[in-house]
């Protein structure tokens, strides 16, 4: 274990102190606003936004170490990944015919199903998308699907990523072994400090990219276009984003309480208050680990904060997107939406999202509740379920 935690260590050093010392000179966050461009401002007015952009295919070509390096780190923030070789396969089919009738049809933007139960998909520097595996159960057609994932590629063909998108991985990872560090090798102790992680919405939050309202009407925007390029009907992008604005209501307070426990549990772990100097007064030693802890969760907390400033609600997302599709794309409507490929990959898929899905209930009492004897009864035979065929050694139901 020791070995383990020095190796991240040092692997994440540099990037951490570049990153914390970046935002606290900053004084914020994310530093990345952007000024409206005329291609941007243009379409708001009229016509295709895709149409307006001068895209320029050789220009997009992804990054195979990255995007591996992005997946080990997925994995590590995650509960694993969710394995079934039909619906990645098909998923990924969705993707290659949005990128082959889109601007850059030699890209390669690669997809991996996370472990994770919260609404969302991400893309990561590299020309990696990531969605999660609850969305196979949110969502109800290929469409939404393909709305969802020209999404996240008009992200990549924007080059929306900052500085602060690659870095926060690292900067994760060493806090993460920092605590570790601090509590004197005790697995006890590490294996509580995963679980303040482990949470899909913290997951999500302080690992992924985060877009600012400018991005995301961009990604919005462009989806659509690449989505009707590729001949699926643009009302799926409306049907996703009313999915996701009933999700974020269902979850958005939850959110909230998850972020104040990890913050309550970080300064009872490494003290509340954010030192001005690596030396500890109380000893007169140099305590640099506790020192960039402190640091580095403060530049989180403040990233954090912008971000929520930042986004923008789906339900605004919602009538955007619908006064553009019928703006530019009433014809694109009436087109036919076969469901047959659809229904055949979520169904060969079932088995594996009821496991998974019992798995997450297990792991939601017991992260978050006093269980009873009787509780843990009914939660073993769920227990057991999640760990029986197919899932039987995958890491999220092992968990």
């Amino acid at each position: 274990m020791q070995e383990v935690i020095l190796h991240r260590l040092r692997r994440s050093a540099a990037w951490v102190l570049f990153g914390v010392f970046a935002s606290l000179l900053s004084g914020c966050g994310v530093t990345d606003d952007i000024v409206c461009l005329d291609s941007y401002c243009a379409s708001m007015e009229e016509g295709r936004y895709i149409d307006h952009l001068a895209l320029v295919g050789a220009d997009f070509e992804t990054e195979p170490d990255l995007q591996q390096e992005n997946i080990r780190l997925i994995r590590a923030a995650n509960k694993g990944l969710f394995r079934h070789d039909p619906l990645q396969s098909y998923a990924q089919s969705v993707l290659d015919r949005i990128v082959a009738a889109g601007p850059a049809p030699q890209a390669g933007p690669k997809l991996v199903i996370v472990a994770n139960t919260a609404f969302n998909a991400q893309s990561l520097p590299g020309g990696l998308i990531a969605i999660h595996h609850s969305m196979f159960e949110y969502l109800e057609n290929e469409e939404q699907l393909a709305f969802i994932l020209a999404h996240e590629y008009a992200h990549f063909l924007r080059d929306h990523f900052g500085v602060f998108d690659r870095i926060r991985p690292y900067a994760l990872t060493v806090v993460e072994t920092v605590i570790a560090l601090r509590s004197g090798e005790d697995d006890t102790q590490w294996r509580e400090m995963l679980k303040v992680y482990g949470s899909d919405m913290l997951a999500r939050d302080l690992l992924y990219p985060a877009w600012n309202r400018r991005k995301e009407d961009e990604a919005d925007r462009l989806g659509v276009d690449l989505m009707a390029l590729a001949g699926y009907n643009p009302v799926g992008a409306q049907e996703f984003l009313e999915a996701l604005a009933e999700n974020e209501l269902q979850v958005g307070r939850q959110a909230e309480i998850e972020l104040n426990k990890l913050e309550l549990a970080l300064q009872e772990k490494l003290g509340e208050e954010d030192p001005a100097s690596p030396v500890d007064p109380a000893t007169g030693k140099v305590d640099l680990l506790g020192f960039l802890a402190r640091k580095g969760f403060a530049a989180m907390r403040s990233m954090q904060n912008d971000i929520a400033a930042r986004h923008k609600e789906a339900k605004e997302r919602v009538a955007t997107t619908v006064a553009y599709v019928e703006r530019d794309y009433e014809d694109e409507t009436f087109r036919d939406r076969p469901s047959a490929d659809w229904k055949r990959a979520v169904t060969r898929a079932r088995p594996l999202l009821e496991s998974y899905a019992a798995a997450f209930d297990v792991i939601d009492l017991l992260e978050s509740e006093e269980v009873s004897a009787k509780d843990l009864a009914r939660l073993e035979v769920k227990a057991r379920t999640a760990v029986s065929g197919p899932t039987e050694a995958d890491s999220y139901t092992r968990l």
